[in-house]
């Protein structure tokens, strides 16, 4: 969980922001699950691969929200 809060806290600076909001956890659970093997990830990373969450197509969404 501490790296998915660094990975967060780096998308929200890069976006000029001092907070972390959902959609940066989010961001960091993505990031997070694409440098760890996949036994590794965190147990979100997890649910949302057994959802069958489209990883390529949540992270354009996330960066297209994240914009606004």
């Amino acid at each position: 969980m501490t790296r998915v809060l660094e990975l967060a806290h780096e998308h929200a600076e890069s976006g000029g922001q001092s907070q972390i909001a959902p959609e940066h956890l989010l961001m960091g659970i993505l990031a997070e699950a694409e440098e760890v093997p996949a036994q590794y990830t965190g147990v979100a990373a997890r649910a949302l691969s057994r959802l069958g969450a489209d990883w390529t197509q949540l992270k354009q969404q996330l960066a297209s929200a994240l914009s606004r």
